[in-house]
C-alpha cells in the first residue's frame, strides 16, 4: 500500500473540510452576499438583471442548496477516493459516514455563527449530493468493469 497516496488522498478530503468550513464560517450577510454575487455574474453573462428579479429570493435559495449539494459531491467522492484504499470491500459504507458526520458537525457549527442556523434540511441536501457523487462512481466501475470484462 502506497502511503504517500493514502496521505495524499485524505489530506484532499481535510482540505475540502476547511473549504467548507470556511464557507460555513460566514455569517448571514456574508453568505447572501456570496450568493448574490454569484447571481450577478450570472446575469451578467447571460445578459439579465438577476438582483432585481422579484424572484431573487428564491434564485438566493436555490444558489445555496445547490452550493450545500455540490459541497457535499465532492466532499463524498474525495472521501471515496480516500477511504477505498483502506476499506476495498466497503468504501460507500465509511466514505458516507465520514460525510454524513461531516454535514452534521457542519450545521452544529453553523449553530454558532451569526445570522446563520443549523437545519436538519441541510444535511440531507448534503447527503443527496454525496449519493449523486456515488451513483457517479458507481457508474464509471460499471462501465471499467464492462470494458476489462469484454477484452
Amino acid at each position: 500500500m502506497n502511503k504517500k497516496k493514502i496521505y495524499f488522498r485524505f489530506g484532499l478530503v481535510m482540505l475540502w473540510m476547511v473549504v467548507i468550513f470556511m464557507f460555513s464560517m460566514q455569517n448571514g450577510d456574508q453568505s447572501s452576499g456570496t450568493s448574490g454575487q454569484l447571481l450577478e455574474r450570472i446575469g451578467e453573462w447571460i445578459g439579465i438583471d438577476l438582483i432585481h428579479l422579484p424572484i431573487m429570493d428564491t434564485l438566493q435559495f436555490i444558489v445555496r442548496k445547490s452550493a450545500h449539494m455540490f459541497s457535499y459531491f465532492v466532499l463524498g467522492i474525495l472521501s471515496y477516493r480516500a477511504v477505498i484504499l483502506l476499506q476495498p470491500l466497503k468504501p460507500y459504507r465509511y466514505a458516507a459516514l465520514i460525510t454524513v458526520l461531516y454535514a452534521c458537525s457542519d450545521e452544529l457549527h453553523q449553530l454558532f455563527v451569526p445570522g446563520r442556523s443549523g437545519q436538519i434540511q441541510d444535511v440531507l441536501i448534503d447527503s443527496m449530493g454525496m449519493l449523486i457523487g456515488f451513483a457517479i462512481i458507481y457508474l464509471i466501475n460499471s462501465i471499467k468493469n464492462k470494458r476489462t470484462n469484454h477484452n
